[in-house]
């Protein structure tokens, strides 16, 4: 497993991140191989969000019930998680921070969380708000960096202008769809049965909550899009300004881009 040191923090990262956000309903053993499986492979960050599992704080807590860390593991664990969401709306004040790293905190058993992101866009985000509760939280020692999800340039300097924290990463949205839907296209191509073949894709190590949710529609030509298709190709143009600023080459996304700016017109 490769590894990089993130941004300008002493914290060296592995370049795969087991995301938790769909074990509520798995037991606690299961839990527990997956964890394992993960560090066993060289995975040392697990990402976390407070509404994850439908129920505030669910998907942590469980984590927590079913993973118990010594104190060497937990130091060799980067643990990210995310706030700002609340039912029906976005809420970045001071107030509802602290008190969701509080509750992640409890939830996932442990003493401080090694980064926390601001959970999407919040147009009607308050710098000022933000930071106070940022500079709380460092000072107390509960969280060690912090970051954002799916902001664009702009976004990032608004907070820039109170925030003093190093913003140290910004989680876009992956192209598992896109990824999928071509995967489908192969097979169908290759005059695999389509149904079997997405039945052996989610019960590889590259399954994802996607096939589960919309491989089946994908298989049956049902391309209704169900999301702001102008949100998403924001998200889209966001991984592109980032990879054009690191020099990086992202055909895959430069071709999603083309394809949604398509459907949008």
């Amino acid at each position: 497993m490769k590894s990089h040191k993130l941004s300008t923090t002493d914290l060296t990262v592995s370049s795969v991140v087991l995301g938790l956000m769909r074990i509520k309903t798995m037991s606690d053993a299961e839990i527990g191989t997956l964890y394992a499986a993960a560090r066993d492979v060289g995975i040392n960050m697990i990402d976390h969000a407070d509404i994850y599992g439908g129920e505030r704080h669910l998907c942590e807590r469980r984590f927590g019930e079913a993973v118990t860390l010594s104190a060497a593991e937990r130091d060799s664990l980067v643990i990210q998680t995310k706030t700002g969401i609340r039912k029906g709306y976005f809420d970045f004040s001071k107030e509802h921070i602290l008190a969701s790293v509080d509750g992640s905190l409890k939830a996932l058993n442990t003493d401080y969380i090694d980064i926390l992101l601001l959970h999407r866009p919040d147009s009607l985000v308050e710098p000022e708000e933000v930071a106070a509760a940022f500079d709380a939280l460092e000072a107390s020692g509960k969280v060690r960096h912090f970051g954002v999800s799916n902001q664009t340039p702009g976004q990032i300097d608004l907070l820039k202008t109170a925030v003093k924290q190093k913003l140290v990463a910004n989680q876009v949205l992956g192209l598992n769809r896109l990824v999928l839907a071509e995967a489908l296209g192969l097979a169908e191509r290759c005059g695999l049965d389509l149904e079997k073949t997405l039945d052996v894709l989610k019960s590889g190590p590259a399954s994802s909550q996607v096939m589960f949710t919309k491989g089946a529609r994908m298989i049956a030509g049902d391309f209704t899009p169900e999301a702001r298709l102008a949100q998403h190709a924001k998200d889209v143009g966001l991984i592109l300004e980032m990879g054009a600023a690191c020099g990086a080459n992202l055909p895959v996304s430069k071709l999603h881009r083309a394809l949604l700016s398509q459907l949008i017109e």
